[in-house]
């Protein structure tokens, strides 16, 4: 049976060529099914574009977010949320907390972060283990339940850490969602 998955990542051009290699390896593989969002929806209100990410979310069952530069440096806007206002908070701060629910028409997504080989000096990045608090606060408090990886490494074995993140999601909802402490709404912290 393929995995569907969705794609998580800044849309600044300096990682589109990084990006596209991602789409290619999903959408080039037989047991993998690319569920991201591929047309551009900018002309059309947050609430709807939102409709439309949410929609993608809960049909796939592992979410892959590139963590680049940007989302550590000038981007990371992307990463916040805003107090009480989910709709208005940074995008792929929504991607990832839609990632997390448990929702009643998708259970809990897998979760891949794939860490520009730029930045693992940047986030403290060793071998799979994240250390330092660097991180913005949705991947931090989730840091156990997320499968690291950097960008290289999934290039050349993309299917090994999707199929750890999909053991970490069968571990979850086997365990009644108590094997990890999954946080996947700050607001309600």
């Amino acid at each position: 049976m393929a995995t569907t998955c969705f794609i998580s990542f800044s849309h600044d051009r300096v990682n589109e060529q990084k990006v596209n290699r991602l789409n290619n390896i999903v959408n080039g593989s037989s047991s993998l099914i690319n569920f991201s969002e591929r047309k551009d929806k900018s002309m059309y209100s947050d609430e709807t574009i939102w409709k439309y990410l949410h929609d993608r979310i809960a049909g796939s069952s592992c979410t892959i977010l590139f963590l680049s530069k940007d989302l550590l440096t000038y981007n990371s806007k992307k990463l916040d949320y805003v107090k009480g206002d989910f709709i208005n908070s940074g995008w792929i701060y929504n991607e990832i907390s839609a990632s997390l629910r448990d929702w009643k028409d998708n259970r809990i997504n897998a979760l891949v972060c794939v860490v520009d080989d730029e930045i693992t000096d940047l986030i403290a990045y060793n071998n799979g283990v994240i250390k330092g608090s660097s991180l913005p606060e949705i991947l931090a408090l989730n840091s156990e339940y997320i499968v690291w990886v950097t960008y290289s490494a999934f290039i050349a074995n993309p299917h090994n850490s999707i199929n750890q993140a999909k053991q970490r999601r069968e571990d979850q909802i086997r365990s009644g969602n108590t094997k990890y402490r999954i946080v996947y709404d700050l607001h309600s912290r």
